[in-house]
């Protein structure tokens, strides 16, 4: 998994907003590495950004809001909600 400690690329931030703006039909659905490096799938509907480098969701796996850092995310992409019924599996990548 690639991380950086640049701003996220423009097209992952793109996909976030858009699931902002349309939270009724749209979920991000990521790769995100941990705190202790584990890295999981996982399916969230973002809230809003608290930095320009991190965010808040509703975490499906985990069923309540996590803070998300922009640089631990990869394989980002927009997905249908009505897809995702929670809880999902948090699946181990």
């Amino acid at each position: 998994m690639q991380t950086t400690d640049t701003i996220a690329p423009i097209n992952m931030r793109q996909d976030i907003i858009r699931a902002m703006q349309d939270a009724d039909n749209q979920v991000i659905e990521l790769e995100y590495r941990d705190s202790k490096g584990a890295v999981n799938r996982r399916v969230v509907s973002p809230i809003r950004f608290v930095t320009p480098e991190r965010f808040i969701a509703l975490c499906l796996c985990r069923e309540a809001p996590r803070v998300f850092y922009l640089k631990n995310c990869s394989n980002v992409s927009l997905k249908p909600a009505w897809q995702y019924v929670m809880p999902v599996e948090m699946v181990a990548c």
